[in-house]
């Protein structure tokens, strides 16, 4: 399960925590919340009072706020820090080198007990919209203590955040502990916080390779997304599994080389991203007109593209582009067209004058069943600037004859 936001955790453990020892069950609304925060949570983030605050700023470029108050703050070592309320409600946050997210998890929960207690979870590190982090989170009914770990890949690094709260009875008094360590996490904020790598291979638009309802994924870079079926649905995704901003679906999924396999009531659903690579070759305009495009795969990721258009016996129109293949969309995209028009000799077809119209020219290809679409930004009439193309079969070479005897 992932969350979306992530606000006052203590807080809603706390909740938890309290409806675990009374011995009740919880409700629905309750419920809900155990796996996952919502948009009314996030803004009721816990703040720490202005007249109060305590500001802590790490030398790995992560800072926090905290009641000066009822915080003390004890540094472990140059990357570990402890915010301390008292014995038993601790916050603490340190970087750790040279182990993922997951794997310092393991090592951080296994001294909890029971692993299939443990409620893991995924959703937006804390202090942004873009980083991912990974969730462990535990409730010991018996004690009344409740344990959270959080860590995402931060700058080479793992970051790791961890609050421990302990139940007293007093209600006033456990949420007053509580809410004093989810503003701490509820404030952190980074001097830089680099793209995650460990999420590079999935961002890219995938296309279903049969003929479902669901017909395209997009992951973003970002964790957000789009499910494209007979209307396109908002969505964020983690690891294994995808869900709709509006919590109308959540699928799981796998991603195997250039695959997505979407799991469905039983049933697996291929998608098969979306390359450059899908665009290079020969093309001919759809409708007969005497124009022909090549593309090939260049330097940098770029391709190099070629459009020839006869426009009258002696004249050619060629345009000349060099396209960025945009992951997120599948599309080719290009801003360095030259556009030439090229008029022969009528004596002499080696001879040929060319004149420059320009060379600023910008535009989008996108390959869509079967089809070609470029669509050039530049000319003037809107109503002529997208082309259709097909691709050519790709000539079988004859083979070689053999040597007479």
């Amino acid at each position: 399960m992932m969350k979306k936001v992530f606000a006052s955790i203590l807080a809603i453990v706390m909740v938890l925590s309290l409806a675990a020892c009374k011995g009740g069950k919880k409700d629905e609304a309750t419920a809900a919340n155990s796996g996952k925060t919502t948009a009314a949570a996030e803004e009721a983030k816990v703040t720490v009072p202005a007249d109060k605050a305590g500001t802590y700023e790490s030398k790995d470029g992560w800072t926090v706020q905290y009641d000066a108050d009822l915080i003390k703050v004890k540094k472990v070592d140059a990357h570990d820090v402890k915010f301390v309320y008292d014995m038993n409600n601790v916050a603490e946050i340190c970087c750790v080198a040279d182990k993922g997210p997951e794997e310092l998890l393991y090592e951080v929960t296994e001294n909890w007990g029971n692993q299939e207690d443990v409620n893991r979870t995924e959703g937006f590190f804390p202090g942004t919209k873009d980083k991912w982090g990974f969730w462990r989170e535990l409730t010991n009914k018996k004690t009344g203590v409740s344990k959270t770990a959080i860590a995402g890949e931060y700058n080479g690094a793992t970051l790791l955040l961890q609050c421990t709260s302990k139940l007293t009875g007093d209600e006033e008094a456990d949420m007053k502990s509580s809410d004093a360590l989810a503003a701490i996490v509820d404030s952190i904020t980074y001097k830089e916080f680099k793209d995650q790598t460990m999420f590079d291979y999935y961002p890219g638009l995938y296309k279903c390779t049969s003929d479902y309802k669901i017909k395209a994924i997009t992951l973003n870079a970002d964790h957000t997304g789009t499910l494209t079926a007979k209307e396109d649905a908002a969505i964020t995704w983690g690891t294994k599994e995808l869900n709709a901003v509006n919590d109308t679906f959540s699928y799981d999924f796998t991603i195997e080389g250039d695959n997505l396999y979407l799991l469905i009531d039983g049933e697996s659903i291929e998608f098969a991203k979306q390359t450059g690579d899908t665009y290079v070759g020969n093309w001919d305009e759809k409708s007969g007109k005497d124009a022909d495009m090549t593309i090939k795969a260049g330097k940098d990721g770029k391709y190099k593209v070629k459009v020839v258009w006869d426009d009258e016996d002696d004249k050619e129109n060629i345009y000349t582009m060099n396209a960025v293949f945009q992951p997120e969309t599948g599309t080719l995209y290009y801003e360095d067209c030259t556009y030439v028009v090229r008029t022969y000799d009528a004596e002499d077809e080696t001879k040929f004058e060319d004149k420059t119209k320009y060379n600023d020219g910008s535009g989008l290809f996108n390959y869509d069943d079967g089809i070609l679409y470029w669509t050039d930004y530049t000319i003037r009439d809107k109503t002529q600037n997208v082309t259709e193309f097909l691709k050519e079969e790709a000539e079988e070479a004859e083979p070689e004859a053999e040597d007479a005897a």
